[in-house]
């Protein structure tokens, strides 16, 4: 899976570099090797999250290609000049 642009889907700011195991290999071995399980990152998001795993749902992040956020707008800003 190509992320748009060469950006990383996690910062959406860098350039991917790496691939990242969603769920930790060290933590779920089984899903090693599972193309859904690998998404490509930077480094700096792949270094971040290293083999953690949220301990409750609510600070699960999403899955940049399997969560369907649809058109809902999720921040808005106002640039003041």
């Amino acid at each position: 899976m190509a992320s748009e642009f060469g950006l990383c889907p996690m910062c959406g700011q860098r350039i991917v570099a790496t691939v990242d195991h969603y769920l930790p290999q060290s933590r779920f071995p089984t899903l090693n090797l599972t193309s859904a399980n690998l998404i490509p990152v930077c480094s700096d998001c792949n270094r971040r999250k290293l083999a953690s795993v949220p301990a409750i749902a609510e600070d699960q992040t999403l899955h940049p290609y399997f969560d369907d956020l649809g058109n809902e707008r999720r921040l808005m800003a106002d640039i003041a000049g």
